[in-house]
């Protein structure tokens, strides 16, 4: 029997418990799924570690599901792009035409890690964790997790489990649906640079880039600095 006020998500990262938090305001029973286990008890983050770069449109996410307030505090404002040359000259690109005109720098480990605990706190979302989606049985509506878990959905599924997205491949096999994936040939590699004396050794208030051919290099301020 199929329950619309019911509501499964695949995937905790940023996009899944932000959702799940929108779902349980319009009145949904969720329950949230994840194939890792709770970063929140170990020391070590397995997501994306580099900052994130939040723009008017995750701020109104935020305010939405009465989040903004809390994290303001660990915001970093960047007005606009230094850019780093080869000569080691810098040159300043505004983002806006208005000095309040800014995106904000924030850990992402830190706004996963808000957006699970104010998830976890609302009564009617429930977290699951070390839990991965293998496959997804349209016909059914029937999730299979690892060591063969089967779980029977009472209403709509959600996949926020990413770029190798189980419930999307389920999905374009099952109904035939033409889909692209493409894999872009490069990575990245994080490099942290310490404080001196406390203080920045960049511009705090910009998105730093070092442009060259094969690659760049960006930094992001931190509240750690």
């Amino acid at each position: 029997m199929i329950n619309d006020k019911k509501i499964i998500i695949v995937g905790a990262g940023l996009t899944g418990p932000l959702l799940a938090l929108y779902m349980e305001k319009l009145g949904f029973s969720v329950d949230l799924y994840e194939r890792g286990n709770d970063f929140r008890k170990s020391s070590a983050y397995s997501g994306r570690s580099i900052n994130l770069a939040l723009s008017e449109r995750g701020i109104y996410s935020l305010k939405e599901v009465g989040l903004f307030k809390e994290i303001f505090k660990n915001l970093i404002p960047m007005k606009g792009r230094m850019i780093h040359d080869k000569e080691g000259e810098q040159s300043f690109q505004r983002y806006g035409q208005f000095e309040n005109e800014c995106i904000f720098s924030v850990s992402r480990s830190y706004l996963n890690e808000l957006l699970i605990n104010k998830a976890e706190d609302c009564k009617n979302v429930r977290l699951h964790f070390n839990k991965q989606c293998t496959n997804y049985n349209i016909e059914k509506n029937q999730l299979v997790f690892n060591n063969n878990c089967k779980v029977d959905a009472q209403g709509p599924i959600l996949g926020a489990d990413g770029f190798n997205s189980v419930i999307r491949e389920s999905i374009v096999n099952k109904l035939k649906i033409s889909c692209r994936k493409e894999k872009l040939d490069y990575g990245y590699k994080e490099i942290s640079l310490p404080a001196n004396k406390s203080e920045f050794k960049l511009n705090q208030n910009a998105l730093h880039i070092w442009p060259r051919k094969s690659f760049m290099v960006i930094a992001l301020p931190n509240t750690d600095k």
